[in-house]
Protein backbone atom coordinates (compact mmCIF):
# COMPACT_ATOMS: atom_id res chain seq x y z
CA UNK A 1 0.00 0.00 0.00
CA UNK A 2 1.29 3.73 -0.56
CA UNK A 3 3.27 4.64 2.39
CA UNK A 4 1.74 7.80 3.45
CA UNK A 5 -1.96 5.94 3.72
CA UNK A 6 -1.52 3.78 6.79
CA UNK A 7 -3.80 1.54 9.07
CA UNK A 8 -4.41 4.30 11.29
CA UNK A 9 -5.54 7.01 8.70
CA UNK A 10 -7.81 4.35 7.17
CA UNK A 11 -10.02 3.46 10.72
CA UNK A 12 -10.25 7.05 11.09
CA UNK A 13 -11.87 7.30 7.89
CA UNK A 14 -14.24 4.25 8.57
CA UNK A 15 -16.83 6.82 10.99
CA UNK A 16 -16.60 9.09 8.44
CA UNK A 17 -18.51 9.45 4.79
CA UNK A 18 -17.97 11.83 2.03
CA UNK A 19 -20.08 14.70 2.13
CA UNK A 20 -22.34 16.89 -0.62
CA UNK A 21 -23.74 19.79 -0.59
CA UNK A 22 -26.63 18.38 -2.65
CA UNK A 23 -28.87 15.03 -3.28
CA UNK A 24 -28.45 13.24 -5.91
CA UNK A 25 -30.20 10.12 -7.92
CA UNK A 26 -28.61 7.46 -6.91
CA UNK A 27 -28.70 3.67 -8.70
CA UNK A 28 -29.19 1.73 -5.29
CA UNK A 29 -29.82 1.60 -1.83
CA UNK A 30 -26.99 3.44 -0.13
CA UNK A 31 -26.29 5.98 2.71
CA UNK A 32 -26.54 9.38 1.15
CA UNK A 33 -30.05 11.31 0.80
CA UNK A 34 -31.34 10.97 -2.69
CA UNK A 35 -33.53 13.54 -4.65
CA UNK A 36 -35.76 10.57 -5.09
CA UNK A 37 -39.34 10.51 -2.90
CA UNK A 38 -39.67 7.08 -1.66
CA UNK A 39 -40.17 4.83 1.29
CA UNK A 40 -37.00 5.01 3.22
CA UNK A 41 -36.48 5.90 7.14
CA UNK A 42 -36.19 9.72 7.02
CA UNK A 43 -39.65 11.47 7.21
CA UNK A 44 -39.21 14.46 3.82
CA UNK A 45 -43.01 15.87 3.36
CA UNK A 46 -46.76 15.44 3.04
CA UNK A 47 -48.99 15.33 0.02
CA UNK A 48 -52.52 14.74 -1.10
CA UNK A 49 -53.94 11.98 -0.82
CA UNK A 50 -54.94 10.02 -4.46
CA UNK A 51 -56.97 7.42 -5.06
CA UNK A 52 -54.25 3.82 -5.17
CA UNK A 53 -51.99 5.31 -2.73
CA UNK A 54 -51.54 3.59 0.51
CA UNK A 55 -53.71 3.58 3.33
CA UNK A 56 -50.20 2.75 5.50
CA UNK A 57 -49.10 5.72 4.89
CA UNK A 58 -51.48 8.33 6.12
CA UNK A 59 -50.61 10.51 9.17
CA UNK A 60 -53.41 10.36 11.08
CA UNK A 61 -52.38 12.44 13.80
CA UNK A 62 -52.57 15.40 10.50
CA UNK A 63 -56.24 14.24 9.67
CA UNK A 64 -57.18 14.79 13.02
CA UNK A 65 -56.14 18.53 12.74
CA UNK A 66 -57.28 19.31 9.53
CA UNK A 67 -59.94 16.67 8.48
CA UNK A 68 -57.69 16.58 5.25
CA UNK A 69 -55.80 12.75 4.53
CA UNK A 70 -52.58 13.46 3.73
CA UNK A 71 -49.82 11.31 2.99
CA UNK A 72 -46.39 10.90 4.15
CA UNK A 73 -43.15 11.06 1.88
CA UNK A 74 -39.82 9.99 3.15
CA UNK A 75 -36.53 10.35 1.59
CA UNK A 76 -34.79 7.51 -0.07
CA UNK A 77 -31.48 6.59 1.35
CA UNK A 78 -28.71 5.88 -1.75
CA UNK A 79 -25.37 5.34 -3.16
CA UNK A 80 -22.94 8.18 -4.34
CA UNK A 81 -21.62 8.44 -7.51
CA UNK A 82 -17.67 9.23 -6.62
CA UNK A 83 -15.43 10.49 -9.45
CA UNK A 84 -12.12 10.72 -8.15
CA UNK A 85 -9.52 12.21 -11.55
CA UNK A 86 -6.02 12.52 -10.59
CA UNK A 87 -3.69 14.89 -13.31
CA UNK A 88 -1.34 12.38 -14.59
CA UNK A 89 1.32 14.66 -16.49
CA UNK A 90 4.60 15.18 -15.98
CA UNK A 91 4.74 17.99 -13.80
CA UNK A 92 3.40 15.88 -10.68
CA UNK A 93 6.52 14.37 -10.48
CA UNK A 94 8.30 17.80 -9.56
CA UNK A 95 9.57 15.68 -6.66
CA UNK A 96 8.84 12.00 -5.76
CA UNK A 97 6.20 13.06 -3.47
CA UNK A 98 4.16 15.30 -5.25
CA UNK A 99 1.98 12.17 -7.44
CA UNK A 100 2.87 9.93 -4.87
CA UNK A 101 0.67 12.15 -2.08
CA UNK A 102 -2.14 13.05 -5.09
CA UNK A 103 -2.76 9.30 -5.33
CA UNK A 104 -2.57 9.03 -1.60
CA UNK A 105 -5.67 11.42 -1.12
CA UNK A 106 -7.15 10.04 -3.84
CA UNK A 107 -7.23 6.39 -2.50
CA UNK A 108 -8.18 8.26 0.83
CA UNK A 109 -11.30 9.47 -0.72
CA UNK A 110 -12.21 6.04 -2.52
CA UNK A 111 -11.93 3.99 0.52
CA UNK A 112 -14.45 6.48 2.52
CA UNK A 113 -16.57 6.55 -0.56
CA UNK A 114 -16.50 2.64 -0.68
CA UNK A 115 -16.81 1.88 3.12
CA UNK A 116 -20.25 3.91 2.49
CA UNK A 117 -21.31 1.57 0.10
CA UNK A 118 -21.14 4.17 -2.36
CA UNK A 119 -19.45 3.52 -6.07
CA UNK A 120 -16.18 4.87 -7.18
CA UNK A 121 -14.31 6.08 -10.26
CA UNK A 122 -10.82 6.67 -10.25
CA UNK A 123 -9.27 8.38 -13.46
CA UNK A 124 -5.55 9.29 -14.27
CA UNK A 125 -6.25 12.18 -16.83
CA UNK A 126 -4.57 11.54 -20.04
CA UNK A 127 -3.50 7.88 -19.04
CA UNK A 128 -5.10 5.50 -21.31
CA UNK A 129 -5.20 2.66 -18.82
CA UNK A 130 -9.22 2.37 -17.75
CA UNK A 131 -9.29 1.28 -13.53
CA UNK A 132 -13.24 -0.11 -13.81
CA UNK A 133 -15.25 1.73 -11.82
CA UNK A 134 -16.40 -0.18 -8.46
CA UNK A 135 -18.11 -0.71 -5.12
CA UNK A 136 -17.48 -2.43 -2.22
CA UNK A 137 -15.00 -2.28 0.15
CA UNK A 138 -13.43 -5.65 -0.71
CA UNK A 139 -12.43 -4.31 -3.87
CA UNK A 140 -9.94 -1.35 -2.31
CA UNK A 141 -6.75 -3.56 -2.40
CA UNK A 142 -7.46 -4.19 -5.83
CA UNK A 143 -7.74 -0.55 -6.56
CA UNK A 144 -4.44 -0.03 -4.42
CA UNK A 145 -2.58 -2.06 -6.97
CA UNK A 146 -4.10 -0.55 -9.92
CA UNK A 147 -3.50 2.83 -9.11
CA UNK A 148 0.19 2.26 -7.19
CA UNK A 149 1.25 0.58 -11.04
CA UNK A 150 -0.20 3.92 -12.89
CA UNK A 151 2.79 6.66 -14.36
CA UNK A 152 2.57 9.58 -15.11
CA UNK A 153 2.76 10.78 -18.84
CA UNK A 154 4.05 13.47 -20.52
CA UNK A 155 0.95 16.20 -21.22
CA UNK A 156 -2.53 16.00 -22.53
CA UNK A 157 -5.40 18.16 -23.62
CA UNK A 158 -7.95 18.83 -20.89
CA UNK A 159 -11.17 18.55 -22.40
CA UNK A 160 -10.71 15.33 -24.42
CA UNK A 161 -9.34 14.24 -21.07
CA UNK A 162 -12.31 15.25 -18.68
CA UNK A 163 -14.54 13.98 -21.43
CA UNK A 164 -13.18 11.00 -21.93
CA UNK A 165 -13.27 10.36 -17.95
CA UNK A 166 -17.05 11.05 -17.51
CA UNK A 167 -18.42 9.75 -20.78
CA UNK A 168 -19.46 6.78 -19.43
CA UNK A 169 -21.43 8.55 -16.17
CA UNK A 170 -25.07 7.76 -16.78
CA UNK A 171 -25.77 10.52 -13.76
CA UNK A 172 -23.59 13.03 -11.80
CA UNK A 173 -22.50 12.85 -8.61
CA UNK A 174 -19.48 14.08 -6.49
CA UNK A 175 -16.04 15.01 -8.85
CA UNK A 176 -12.99 15.27 -6.97
CA UNK A 177 -9.99 16.75 -9.40
CA UNK A 178 -6.64 16.33 -7.81
CA UNK A 179 -3.86 18.45 -9.74
CA UNK A 180 -0.60 20.91 -9.42
CA UNK A 181 -2.42 23.15 -12.33
CA UNK A 182 0.58 24.50 -13.57
CA UNK A 183 -0.83 24.50 -16.92
CA UNK A 184 -3.06 26.94 -18.98
CA UNK A 185 -5.99 27.52 -17.18
CA UNK A 186 -8.57 28.72 -19.60
CA UNK A 187 -8.72 24.65 -20.75
CA UNK A 188 -9.21 23.86 -17.15
CA UNK A 189 -12.57 26.32 -16.83
CA UNK A 190 -13.53 24.59 -19.68
CA UNK A 191 -13.62 21.48 -18.56
CA UNK A 192 -14.59 22.54 -15.31
CA UNK A 193 -17.66 24.27 -16.73
CA UNK A 194 -18.23 21.05 -18.77
CA UNK A 195 -18.91 19.31 -15.57
CA UNK A 196 -21.17 21.87 -13.90
CA UNK A 197 -23.18 21.54 -16.79
CA UNK A 198 -23.31 18.07 -16.70
CA UNK A 199 -24.92 18.46 -12.39
CA UNK A 200 -21.33 17.45 -10.89
CA UNK A 201 -20.15 18.88 -7.40
CA UNK A 202 -16.78 19.39 -8.06
CA UNK A 203 -13.86 19.95 -5.28
CA UNK A 204 -10.50 20.73 -6.66
CA UNK A 205 -7.31 19.78 -4.63
CA UNK A 206 -4.49 21.56 -5.40
CA UNK A 207 -0.94 19.69 -4.61
CA UNK A 208 2.33 22.28 -4.62
CA UNK A 209 5.56 20.67 -3.61
CA UNK A 210 6.99 23.12 -0.94
CA UNK A 211 10.29 23.90 -3.30
CA UNK A 212 6.96 25.38 -6.06
CA UNK A 213 5.70 27.85 -3.18
CA UNK A 214 8.65 28.64 -1.37
CA UNK A 215 11.24 28.83 -4.36
CA UNK A 216 14.54 30.54 -3.69
CA UNK A 217 17.45 29.46 -5.79
CA UNK A 218 19.70 32.27 -7.15
CA UNK A 219 22.24 31.38 -10.01
CA UNK A 220 22.23 30.02 -13.56
CA UNK A 221 20.66 26.65 -13.78
CA UNK A 222 19.43 24.28 -16.93
CA UNK A 223 16.01 23.84 -16.54
CA UNK A 224 13.73 21.64 -18.36
CA UNK A 225 10.01 22.27 -19.05
CA UNK A 226 8.39 18.91 -17.38
CA UNK A 227 5.61 18.69 -19.75
CA UNK A 228 7.75 18.58 -23.21
CA UNK A 229 10.88 17.99 -22.10
CA UNK A 230 12.59 21.47 -24.12
CA UNK A 231 15.39 22.55 -22.11
CA UNK A 232 17.04 26.55 -21.70
CA UNK A 233 19.31 27.94 -19.72
CA UNK A 234 18.05 30.42 -16.91
CA UNK A 235 19.79 33.12 -14.93
CA UNK A 236 17.85 34.11 -11.76
CA UNK A 237 18.65 36.66 -9.42
CA UNK A 238 16.73 38.39 -6.53
CA UNK A 239 14.60 40.83 -9.20
CA UNK A 240 13.30 37.44 -11.06
CA UNK A 241 12.54 35.55 -8.35
CA UNK A 242 10.29 38.51 -7.06
CA UNK A 243 9.06 38.13 -10.66
CA UNK A 244 8.59 34.39 -10.50
CA UNK A 245 6.25 34.53 -7.21
CA UNK A 246 4.37 37.55 -8.18
CA UNK A 247 3.42 35.21 -11.68
CA UNK A 248 2.79 32.01 -9.72
CA UNK A 249 0.52 33.74 -6.99
CA UNK A 250 -1.39 35.45 -9.52
CA UNK A 251 -2.09 32.51 -11.54
CA UNK A 252 -3.39 31.04 -8.89
CA UNK A 253 -5.48 33.79 -7.84
CA UNK A 254 -7.18 33.71 -10.90
CA UNK A 255 -8.15 29.83 -9.92
CA UNK A 256 -9.15 30.81 -6.66
CA UNK A 257 -11.45 33.51 -8.05
CA UNK A 258 -13.21 31.10 -10.85
CA UNK A 259 -13.71 28.51 -8.07
CA UNK A 260 -14.93 31.28 -5.76
CA UNK A 261 -17.55 32.33 -8.18
CA UNK A 262 -18.45 29.13 -9.41
CA UNK A 263 -19.51 27.78 -5.86
CA UNK A 264 -16.25 25.30 -5.94
CA UNK A 265 -14.94 23.61 -3.35
CA UNK A 266 -10.75 24.98 -4.30
CA UNK A 267 -8.24 22.99 -1.30
CA UNK A 268 -4.79 23.54 -1.42
CA UNK A 269 -2.40 21.18 -0.15
CA UNK A 270 1.26 21.02 -0.01
CA UNK A 271 3.23 17.39 0.18
CA UNK A 272 5.08 18.42 3.23
CA UNK A 273 2.40 18.68 5.40
CA UNK A 274 1.03 15.22 7.01
CA UNK A 275 -1.99 13.15 5.34
CA UNK A 276 -4.13 13.02 8.52
CA UNK A 277 -3.79 16.61 8.82
CA UNK A 278 -5.15 17.54 5.41
CA UNK A 279 -7.79 14.65 5.57
CA UNK A 280 -8.80 15.38 9.29
CA UNK A 281 -8.56 18.97 9.64
CA UNK A 282 -8.96 20.67 6.01
CA UNK A 283 -11.16 18.12 4.44
CA UNK A 284 -13.67 18.09 7.88
CA UNK A 285 -13.40 22.17 7.41
CA UNK A 286 -14.39 22.30 3.96
CA UNK A 287 -17.25 20.16 4.07
CA UNK A 288 -15.83 17.08 1.87
CA UNK A 289 -16.22 14.13 4.38
CA UNK A 290 -17.78 14.38 7.93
Amino acid sequence: MIDLLDSKILKRLEALQLKSRKSFLGSRQGQHRSIRKGHGLEFDDHRSYAPGDDYRHIDWAVYGRTDRIYIKQFREEQDLSVSILVDSSKSMVFTEEKFSYSKSLGLALSYTALNNGDNVSFTFLGNEKRIPKISGIKLFNRLVKQVEETKTITSFTWQNAIRSAMQSKRSPGICYLISDFLCELDPVFTSLDFLRAKGFELSLIQIQDEQEVNFKDIGSFNVADSETGETIELSLDSSSLNEYKKIYNKHFELLELYCRKSNINLIPVTTNEKLGDVLFDKFLNKGLIG
